[in-house]
């Protein structure tokens, strides 16, 4: 029998234009919001249509992504490249910024997780920027499957309630809380700063059809969210190498 671990996990790209070019506005604004200057080299792991990798060709002079299948919806001015597993195919340190946006939780058990994030570290310069966001493990509806607290359980009977919801064979992604994101962040080697609240805030400002939602959202103090954050469905992160340029703020 198969272990979780060699079977093959499922593609969950989301691949319409619209959102993905909305996702990429708010990660461009969040990271300069938290001090990415440099823009030579850009990577997106996981670029699933490559409607993001798009939105940053007209921002950086180089604009690189991978992918373990290739679902592209567009691929001009992109440098593309299908790899196997978590290993990446570029020299060191050569990236002002890596996006892995929802794709942590794909790459496997926690072991795949660090695998993950220390070759996100090794091909990111000294003074770059990591981009991630991740499903919280605590959502109250699970994302992929729509299944409500599938994520809570442990992987044995999220296995067995995704079979018997006949969702498919097996529960192929790995959430995170917020305290296990600090965790394997930290243990990867890199400085971190939540920014979900300010994501939050970029969403509104995009988003919100009303101009009073707006504003209201943009004037609210950080500590009203505080009672929301163990429910937020998605955590952000902003991260930088331990011991080199930190955070401007």
């Amino acid at each position: 029998m198969a272990t979780l671990e060699n079977r093959d996990l499922k593609p969950h790209a989301i691949l319409d234009e619209s959102s993905r070019y909305k996702k990429a506005k708010k990660i461009h604004l969040l990271t300069e919001k938290f001090g990415l200057h440099r823009k030579g080299t850009l990577l997106e792991v996981g670029t699933g249509s490559g409607f993001i990798a798009a939105y940053f060709t007209k921002i950086f002079s180089e604009v690189n992504s991978v992918d373990v299948n290739d679902q592209r919806q567009t691929v001009e001015n992109i440098r593309f490249k299908k790899i196997e597993g978590t290993k990446l195919p570029f020299k060191n340190e050569y990236f002002d910024l890596v996006i892995t946006n929802h794709v942590i939780e794909h790459v496997g058990n926690y072991e795949n997780q660090i695998d993950h994030l220390k070759e996100i570290s090794r091909v990111l310069k000294k003074d770059g920027m990591l981009y991630l966001a991740v499903p919280n493990r605590w959502r109250l509806i699970e994302p992929h499957y729509k299944l409500p607290l599938l994520s809570w359980l442990p992987h044995f009977l999220s296995n067995l309630y995704v079979r018997l919801t006949r969702k498919g064979d097996f529960y192929d992604c790995f959430p995170l809380s917020r305290s296990a994101a600090f965790l394997i962040l930290k243990k990867t080697g890199f400085e971190v700063k939540e920014a979900t609240m300010e994501a939050i805030r970029i969403y509104a400002e995009i988003e919100s059809p009303s101009p009073i939602i707006k504003f209201f959202i943009s004037q609210l103090p950080s500590w009203v969210y505080i009672p929301l954050m163990p429910w937020m469905s998605t955590l952000i992160f902003v991260c930088k190498k331990k011991g080199f340029l930190g955070f401007d703020k």
